[in-house]
């Protein structure tokens, strides 16, 4: 019978739980800038789309009539809660509404179209994570407080301190040839080569692996250190 009331009782909690959080993470995405006005200033002004480089007008402004409209057409020009209870029942959290970028798809499909190449990523790092840690956290084990074990400590503890998006971001300038002096070793982006239907099996096979090579890394850093001192 506790046990039935406790389970009621964190369901019921879980109701006011879930709304709290919806509502705080919806009121972010209000107050924080990126929404259609900002989007159309950054197209005009050729700010983050090549695409529209050579179109851009640096000092490019909205009137008070386009922005207007822009709002009224993503329903920015309703009452809060109102903007709320859509987003949450009629958009799905968002996952029903068209993208900014990509008018004619849904946050969703954009989603379902690169889930597989992340399962893909998330999969590899995850194994390639338990087969570096374990023998990693032995080897620790056997020369507790030596000077490898401190240097394994500081590195894999830098690893899981600093963000993902943050890791990604430096090893791209540092080994994608982004900044001129640097080293260009690793594709900047994509999951193949653009010829890798011609190449045989093991020459597609080490395509992959070299595209992968700095998105997995990514993915193992964050749990390099709890897999590490586990083992340990």
């Amino acid at each position: 019978m506790n046990r039935l009331f406790y389970l009621l009782r964190r369901l019921i909690l879980a109701v006011p739980t879930f709304i709290g959080i919806t509502l705080v993470c919806f009121a972010l995405t209000r107050v924080l800038p990126g929404g259609p006005v900002e989007m159309r200033l950054l197209r005009m002004r050729g700010i983050g789309d090549s695409n529209t480089a050579a179109e851009a007008r640096p000092g490019a402004s909205i009137t008070e009539d386009q922005r207007r409209t822009l709002n009224a057409k993503f329903g920015f020009d309703q009452p809060f809660l109102t903007q709320y209870v859509n987003w949450l029942v009629r958009d799905r959290m968002g996952l029903r509404m068209t993208s900014y970028d990509f008018p004619n798809r849904t946050a969703w499909d954009l989603i379902a179209s690169r889930f597989p190449v992340s399962l893909w990523f998330g999969i590899t790092g995850f194994v390639l994570s338990y087969l570096v840690c374990i023998p990693l956290g032995i080897a620790k084990a056997l020369r507790h407080g030596t000077r490898f074990d401190a240097a394994s400590s500081v590195a894999v503890f830098i690893g899981y301190a600093l963000p993902s998006f943050a890791l990604a971001m430096l090893l791209r300038t540092a080994l994608c040839g982004t900044v001129d002096g640097l080293w260009n070793l690793f594709p900047l982006g994509g999951f193949a080569s653009a010829d890798a239907d011609t190449l045989t099996f093991w020459s597609r096979l080490r395509d992959h692996a070299w595209h992968m090579t700095l998105p997995v890394i990514c993915y193992m850093a964050g749990s390099f250190a709890v897999l590490t001192l586990m083992m340990k």
